[in-house]
């Protein structure tokens, strides 16, 4: 994995993380947040990844149209 993908991945787990409780945010809105704008689908693709015991809220992640 190159390292810039890595930041990347890293700063979109960050973000993830951060959700509060009783929050949802988007696909698009966390990739801005983490500094990655338009790369809503790789937000997608590294929750698929995400190991089934993670403690990652995915549940509070929507799309665009809520």
């Amino acid at each position: 994995m190159a390292t810039n993908e890595s930041e990347c991945k890293q700063a979109i787990l960050a973000c993830l993380a951060s959700i509060p409780s009783g929050q949802v945010c988007s696909y698009g809105k966390i990739a801005s947040l983490a500094g990655h704008p338009g790369k809503a689908r790789y937000v997608a693709y590294i929750l698929k990844q995400l190991p089934k015991d993670s403690r990652i809220p995915w549940h509070r992640i929507i799309n665009a149209q809520g």
